[in-house]
């Protein structure tokens, strides 16, 4: 159908999408081993559901960097605390006051 001016073209809207990963390595990740073996095997699992059992599974073997990926998902990443000062001490911002002051004294100089 060509798109008419002034015509909704799609009056329903964007079709839900299917889960995202995060809330289904939750639900995972609270099965026992023989629980997640019974749901691998299911026929009508999507793409989705496969790769969440794939990263649980890795994480149960012991796999310090699927866990660290499914905490940072899980439980959003840990702030990291960035020091900006020097040794504990503000960074003085003298030296962009004298620089303003100096190029302040040379425009007055200049428009003298």
């Amino acid at each position: 159908m060509p798109f008419v001016k002034g015509q909704i073209a799609n009056p329903n809207g964007r079709p839900k999408e299917s889960p995202i990963l995060t809330p289904l390595v939750r639900q995972y990740m609270e099965l026992s081993n023989a629980e997640l073996n019974e749901e691998s095997k299911r026929d009508d699992l999507m793409q989705k559901e496969h790769i969440a059992i794939a990263i649980v599974r890795e994480i149960k073997k012991g796999s310090s960097r699927q866990l660290a990926t499914v905490w940072d998902r899980t439980d959003g990443k840990v702030k990291e605390q960035v020091d900006v000062t020097s040794g504990g001490q503000p960074i003085p911002i003298i030296a962009i006051n004298a620089l303003q002051r100096d190029i302040s004294d040379k425009e007055d100089t200049i428009t003298d």
